[in-house]
């Protein structure tokens, strides 16, 4: 199954999200972004630099944001924990990309939505 053809099989049943394997759910979230007009550069399986795709993309004036785009396909009873957020927050500072997203079939375990950075205060 390509992502093309995840999507439209998780269109009709949400929940086959979290039944896909990692690397696919990483193809699916790159089309999904592709759709909405971005660039997306996917990163290879293993040694993927702390995140998953590179995107980028152009506001109606020109202006270009690149993001750096962590995926985490969860059960959804396997929370993420705030340690994977500011991970992708440190990596985000250290090469100098200005966002950062976490997309996940699961939700954030944290009692606290924001946390401080190098960069400023963090939302989850």
């Amino acid at each position: 199954m390509d992502a093309k053809e995840a999507i439209a099989s998780c269109a009709t049943i949400p929940e086959q999200l979290r039944d896909l394997d990692p690397v696919l759910f990483e193809a699916v979230v790159a089309e999904l972004l592709a759709g909405f007009g971005w660039k997306v550069s996917v990163t290879p399986p293993t040694r993927d630099g702390g995140y998953d795709i590179l995107g980028l993309t152009t506001d109606p004036s020109g202006l270009r944001t690149s993001w750096l785009v962590e995926c985490k396909r969860y059960r959804a009873d396997h929370k993420v924990g705030v340690e994977i957020a500011r991970q992708i927050v440190g990596v985000k500072t250290h090469i100098g990309v200005p966002n950062a997203v976490l997309v996940t079939t699961s939700c954030v375990r944290s009692a606290n939505p924001v946390f401080h950075s190098p960069g400023g205060p963090a939302t989850l």
